[in-house]
């Protein structure tokens, strides 16, 4: 299945929103957190999203991810990309 990055980044916006769009978007499958190969589950950085989807295109990805950041009621600009690999050094773990 193929795994989707997202990065949202909201304009003029407080915690408040990226919390509404972290939910927004965990509706739209996708996390805030990541699963490491050592089993260790990571906060990934304000904005950044990771899931693992079937069946849809980067362009359809790109286009839920769209509307979640929309529903925010903030200007917004995304990136959505599919990933065959990744390397991390994330610091925060997830609750």
């Amino acid at each position: 299945m193929p795994r989707y990055f997202a990065r949202v980044e909201l304009h003029d916006a407080d915690s408040d929103d990226y919390d509404l769009l972290r939910k927004a978007m965990k509706e739209e499958g996708f996390s805030h957190c990541i699963k490491l190969k050592s089993g260790e589950t990571k906060k990934l950085p304000t904005g950044y999203f990771v899931a693992t989807l079937t069946e849809e295109s980067v362009s359809e990805v790109a286009k839920g991810v769209k509307v979640r950041a929309d529903d925010t009621g903030c200007r917004n600009e995304i990136v959505v990309s599919e990933s065959v690999g990744s390397s991390t050094f994330l610091s925060k773990s997830c609750n």
